[in-house]
């Protein structure tokens, strides 16, 4: 599954939860600053805030791999790849199709395609476990192994990435440049989770786009209020 040279990085349970004791409040701010200021960004400001909850669940993958292993249908593992496999690729285009028009029926075809790949690869995960998924502790990071689901039968798994890639990332390009930059650090951070530390993509590469979240902090602390004509 890796490719390159590869890394260890060390995650914690500590981390996870320390991420999310930092995400959480950032994105409790941006969903207020949001709702002061440009309503239509809601489901954007809540990224850090969702990003939180991922973690949390991440945190007890990493409790129950201390009591010895995590088995394949753990409710914190399951719910964790819900956000990875089919919540983001869903969220990401839905939270910039309710504020860009320009190319919203681009971003919506983009929501269509991530809910059907996101139910694609999670919903055989979620109904076999035992088949699809084991869960194991490499170089102090979790690597989630994924048996080989339907979807990857019929189209090569690095194809399955790079879809999913540009679902996640292209709807900033059709945003401000703020909102662009986010969209490259995110796609930069993917190049890096796969190329140094591909044995645990799914987990290193949320961790560090849970992080960059963090900037949207920034983007709604200088966002200017919408002025209402009328």
């Amino acid at each position: 599954m890796a490719a390159g040279r590869e890394f260890s990085v060390c995650i914690s349970a500590e981390a996870s939860f320390g991420a999310s004791a930092a995400l959480i409040p950032v994105g409790l701010y941006c969903v207020r600053e949001a709702v002061r200021k440009e309503p239509a960004k809601l489901a954007l400001a809540a990224i850090p805030l969702i990003f939180g909850v991922q973690q949390i669940f991440e945190g007890f993958v990493w409790l129950e791999l201390g009591r010895g292993a995590a088995r394949p249908d753990s409710p914190a593992a399951l719910a964790f790849l819900f956000f990875a496999f089919w919540f983001w690729p869903a969220w990401v285009p839905l939270s910039l199709a309710c504020f860009e028009r320009r190319g919203r029926p681009f971003l919506l075809i983009l929501l269509a395609l991530g809910m059907g790949l996101g139910a694609s690869l999670f919903l055989p995960i979620v109904t076999e476990p035992e088949r699809y998924l084991a869960i194991e502790v490499v170089r102090h990071s979790i690597e989630y192994q994924i048996g080989a689901i339907p979807i990857s039968k019929v189209i090569p798994e690095m194809v399955l990435r790079v879809v999913y890639l540009a679902i996640i990332v292209v709807p900033f390009a059709f945003s401000d440049r703020r909102l662009q930059i986010f969209g490259g650090a995110v796609l930069a951070s993917s190049l890096v989770s796969q190329i140094a530390f591909g044995y645990a993509f799914f987990s290193i590469w949320c961790l560090f786009a849970a992080l960059l979240s963090l900037y949207l902090g920034v983007y709604f602390a200088r966002l200017p209020r919408t002025i209402k004509r009328g």
